[in-house]
């Protein structure tokens, strides 16, 4: 099949290889770039750290990485825990499939501060979950990802000409910037025609009763949904 990755660009490379290895063929168009923001803070008033992304630990600030990396961490995702890893964190607790399993696992726990490793735009759920528990939780904004202008040109093209077959959503921000950038370019119709692959059924409310949704909430249940269509 014809698969189009709107990944930021190093995860959209990672997922493009593995696609080509299953026999497809892709292009890129990126919705999203991460960027980082440089924050920083003293780690002394922390029990734990929480990480939801793997962004949150790749764009960590090289100084506060080293004062963290010996603390509780507790993350969403096998991504996020292997980006962990190679940043040398020493004391991963848990890694839990979604962020709503992350709460179930923290919220019984003794009460402490945790210092929530964040994305600029993310959901209230985990923080507020935590605080209702009756656990302190800082959020700092380690990156943000910022919205593409327009689909890559060689997308654009492949869209319009209908030579893309199947599009991958990974998080419900990127599925609504997708139809939105698909509507500014003029290819509403065509980027309706597609089968929308989605990772979960919050990413695949952004698009609706013609979401196709995977049966697991990672890339393998991705992959197994596109080529059950």
């Amino acid at each position: 099949m014809r698969i189009l990755v709107t990944r930021p660009l190093r995860e959209a490379q990672t997922t493009a290889r593995a696609l080509s290895a299953r026999g497809h063929s892709t292009i890129i168009s990126p919705v999203l770039e991460i960027v980082g923001t440089n924050a920083t803070t003293d780690a002394s008033p922390y029990g734990g750290v929480i990480a939801t992304s793997a962004h949150a630990i790749t764009c960590l600030d090289l100084n506060l990485r080293i004062a963290l990396q010996n603390l509780p961490l507790y993350v969403v995702g096998e991504r996020t825990a292997q980006a962990a890893q190679a940043a040398g964190f020493t004391q991963i607790k848990a890694t839990c499939p979604q962020a709503s399993d992350l709460l179930a696992t923290l919220s019984p726990l003794p009460s402490q501060h945790w210092l929530y490793l964040a994305g600029h735009d993310r959901k209230p759920d985990l923080e507020t979950g935590l605080q209702l528990k009756g656990h302190a939780v800082t959020p700092l904004i380690i990156y943000e990802a910022r919205a593409a202008a327009h689909l890559d040109p060689q997308a654009h093209a492949a869209l319009a000409q209908r030579k893309i077959d199947a599009v991958l959503h990974y998080s419900r921000r990127s599925a609504e910037l997708f139809l939105a950038l698909a509507q500014t370019d003029g290819l509403a119709a065509q980027a309706q025609a597609l089968h929308h692959i989605c990772l979960s059924n919050d990413v695949g409310a952004a698009i609706g009763a013609h979401a196709i949704i995977a049966q697991t909430p990672d890339q393998e249940g991705l992959f197994a949904a596109l080529e059950a269509v």
